[in-house]
């Protein structure tokens, strides 16, 4: 895996993320929080809500970051391998992995620092998720 497609539920917009983009030491802070499902990092909360493991390499995941624990911003659903019954966004499923993201009500109130920040996280997140199994 070289790239991550990432689409944004809200403006429909895709784009393909590189793994190169990602810093390693970035990752290894990410895993630990990734393999427990639940964590901070640098005032954001990670929590996974669903992992599930199946046959032929069909993995996913749903997972939220948010700035509050209690108050997730976006709801993010990952898949590391093509998985039209998962893929439910109204455009042609992408290529493999791939990370759709949705904001949810929180966002309103968010800086356009903090808007900034969880894209990038949103990315990062999903590389330490896809490599737990690597």
């Amino acid at each position: 895996m070289s790239d991550l497609a990432h689409f944004t539920v809200m403006n429909n917009n895709l784009l393909m993320s590189p793994r190169s983009e990602v810093v390693e030491r970035t990752l290894e802070m990410l895993k630990p929080i990734a393999r427990a499902g639940l964590g901070m990092v640098a005032g954001l909360s990670i929590v996974l809500e669903t992992h599930h493991l199946g046959s032929d390499e069909l993995e996913t995941w749903v997972f939220t970051l948010g700035f509050k624990p209690d108050a997730p911003t976006v709801r993010c659903w990952l898949s590391r391998t093509r998985n039209s019954d998962f893929w439910q966004f109204g455009i042609p499923e992408p290529p493999a992995p791939w990370l759709a993201v949705a904001r949810l009500e929180e966002a309103v109130n968010l800086t356009p620092d903090q808007v900034s920040m969880l894209g990038v996280t949103e990315r990062c997140v999903a590389w330490a998720f896809l490599e737990l199994k690597e």
